[in-house]
């Protein structure tokens, strides 16, 4: 397993090479919640990184990437 961060222009990418998380996927995760009495626990984490990007006026996206991965990134130009 691997984690990539780099940054290219007004951009910051994260990328992985796990079982890769869909831009839908993306959007139900961020929402901030917790399944109680469930093998799929959902935390806060991304939910609340989410929340701090906005708050500076930072955009984030979600998408496969190429490596069957997730590739994460975030706009820093407001």
């Amino acid at each position: 397993k691997w984690v990539k961060v780099y940054s290219n222009g007004d951009s910051i990418f994260v990328e992985d090479n796990g079982t890769g998380l869909t831009s839908k996927q993306f959007d139900k995760f961020v929402k901030a919640h917790i399944e109680e009495n469930s093998k799929n626990e959902i935390g806060l984490g991304l939910s609340i990184s989410n929340a701090i990007f906005k708050e500076h006026g930072f955009s984030i996206s979600c998408e496969k990437s190429e490596e069957q991965g997730t590739l994460i990134k975030i706009n820093t130009k407001n």
